[in-house]
């Protein structure tokens, strides 16, 4: 599927080459909930899935790895992505809640004051219905854009927990020194 690209693109572009300049290193673990399928498989970490498909940070064709701060949220963001999808709680479950640990070089926090330098409001950045059919979303061309300039990831908030943050990593721009692994999977049968 082709994206068109979101009509603001030229500007967004320009503001998050200014905001690039605060990336920060950034390492700590972070958590996935996926299914058993792909919870034992070197897919939790790949970004595959959403590069075919696409996510809310980032349209198809770019490799993303999403992930939460805390496993609660790591649970609570799947079941909301599988719910969006009309499938049943006890449909979309059983769930593993997987570890991943990241030493990254270069995130950009994409908060409220950056929020504000690119003139966006919070609803556009969370917008429900990020799978609008060829039409890219604010939230996924900031994640597209970010990778093109070579940002290893962004910490972004959630949009099931107002409190909550997650971590989008771009496998492909990883540097020398950088690390994206999972954790504790060669423990699941």
């Amino acid at each position: 599927m082709t994206f068109r690209a979101h009509p603001r693109s030229a500007e967004l572009e320009r503001t998050l080459q200014r905001l690039a300049r605060h990336a920060e290193p950034w390492q700590g673990f972070f958590f996935r909930s996926a299914s058993p399928r792909w919870a034992a498989s070197g897919d939790l970490v790949s970004g595959e899935g959403s590069r075919k498909h696409g996510g809310r940070w980032n349209p198809p064709g770019i490799r993303a790895v999403y992930g939460s701060l805390t496993p609660e949220l790591s649970l609570a963001e799947a079941l909301a992505t599988t719910r969006a999808l009309g499938i049943a709680d006890e449909s979309a479950l059983p769930h593993v809640t997987a570890a991943g640990w990241a030493r990254l070089r270069r995130v950009l926090r994409l908060d409220a004051r950056a929020r504000r330098s690119l003139g966006a409001k919070r609803s556009e950045w969370l917008e429900p219905d990020w799978k609008r059919g060829g039409e890219e979303v604010l939230s996924q061309a900031l994640g597209r854009l970010a990778e093109a300039q070579g940002l290893e990831g962004l910490l972004v908030p959630s949009a099931v927990a107002p409190l909550g943050q997650n971590l989008v990593v771009f496998p492909d721009k990883l540097r020398a020194r950088s690390r994206l692994e999972a954790r504790g999977v060669r423990a699941l049968p």
